[in-house]
């Protein structure tokens, strides 16, 4: 059992500026979100971006994905 987010997401330029967002700013954009999953029910919208998770920085879509894999459901 893992942690799940619910959410597609990118750390490409292309992404970045399909919001508005500075290209050379390390972050992770969400970029659409799953029915009634936990990121939609935390109230996370396209467009919106991750910076950091427990004060762990999300400079990679990847990294991000690891991360909340690693933490368990809840």
């Amino acid at each position: 059992v893992r942690g799940f987010v619910g959410a597609s997401i990118s750390e490409s330029d292309e992404a970045k500026e399909k919001f508005d967002i500075d290209t050379k700013t390390e972050v992770v954009v969400i970029l659409g979100l799953a029915p009634n999953g936990p990121a939609s029910k935390a109230g996370l919208k396209p467009g919106d971006v991750v910076v950091s998770i427990d004060g762990t920085k999300m400079r990679t879509a990847d990294k991000l994905r690891r991360y909340i894999a690693s933490l368990r459901p809840g």
